[in-house]
């Protein structure tokens, strides 16, 4: 099917009942056919070579469209009417068209309207006869051919596709491809966000505390589990490394020998009996607390990173 030679006849008798010529002397209708006429173009640019630049997506407003025509005219004076094509209804046709041929296209909703961003010589072309079939539906005329001349369109643009080696085939699944790694991604993003929510929940609930943890507090909180390692069955004197913090202010250089130092003297420091508590390491004390003493690390065994065993530091 040369659809050029179908289309072409059709737009040349659409554009003689509603050239905006007709309609000097009435505003309105002049620049409602004038936007019926930019739109024709657009759309059937890539079928009929109607526009000098080439057009590789399809834009439809969405308002519906009015078309202005003349009735009665070999008389004078000639009657204007008006016509509304509701482009919705023309998109949901047009979709149904490309599933019914296996042909894809990406159709997206915007502020404006749709665009759609592929296959514009199928997608404009369709959209076109479209309109012109409701526009004449509306004035009672006759519109089966049309609808047949839109119909075989469909089927022959489908195997033209085919026949090129089945590339909006390769189009759909490249597609697909993108939105099932979209779609991963998401889930991923979305897992990671749960995670950080844990933990900003419990870094919320630790500044939030109003308790001030003095060292005297801390070393009762210690003893107050009255637990020891015999008491605890399978209890693994092994530093629990993910308990364990370091402040800013502590070197991350000196990190691995903090943490070994560390490990050497869990039994001397009763590990057994704030195993389960979480561990900063400071580089002093006076960073624990602020100028008004209150503890900047509430609910924290703190542990200088230059103490010694027999309480120095």
């Amino acid at each position: 099917m040369n659809i050029s030679k179908i289309v072409k006849p059709l737009y040349n008798q659409f554009l003689i009942q509603i050239h905006p010529d007709y309609f000097l002397g009435k505003q309105l209708a002049r620049q409602a056919n004038q936007e019926v006429v930019r739109i024709s173009r657009i759309w059937l640019s890539a079928a009929l070579k109607l526009e000098d630049k080439d057009i590789h997506k399809i834009a439809i407003p969405k308002e519906n469209l009015e078309i202005y025509f003349r009735q009665n005219l070999n008389k004078t004076p000639s009657s204007t009417q008006k016509v509304e094509v509701d482009l919705k209804e023309c998109i949901k046709d047009l979709e149904k068209i490309s599933e019914n041929n296996e042909i894809y296209l990406d159709i997206s909703k915007t502020h404006e309207g749709y665009t759609i961003r592929n296959l514009p010589e199928f997608a404009g072309t369709t959209l076109f006869l479209l309109v012109l079939k409701k526009y004449k539906e509306a004035l009672k005329e006759d519109s089966r051919q049309l609808a047949e001349t839109i119909s075989k369109f469909g089927e022959e643009y489908s195997k033209n596709i085919q026949a090129d080696g089945n590339k909006n085939a390769l189009r759909l699944n490249s597609k697909n491809k993108t939105i099932q790694k979209l779609r991963e991604l998401r889930k991923k993003e979305e897992e990671k966000k749960k995670i950080d929510s844990k933990s900003e929940n419990f870094d919320r609930i630790l500044r939030n505390s109003e308790l001030g943890f003095s060292p005297e507090i801390m070393e009762s909180k210690k003893f107050s589990f009255g637990k020891t390692k015999n008491d605890i069955p399978g209890f693994n004197t092994k530093l629990d490394r993910n308990q364990i913090y370091f402040s800013k202010n502590v070197n991350p250089h000196n990190w691995v020998g903090i943490l070994t130092e560390l490990e050497k003297n869990l039994e001397t420091l009763e590990y057994e009996k704030w195993y389960n508590l979480p561990v900063m390491i400071v580089e002093g004390w006076n960073e624990v607390y602020n100028s008004s003493g209150i503890n900047r690390y509430p609910g924290f065994v703190i542990i200088p990173s230059r103490a010694t065993i027999n309480g120095n530091c």
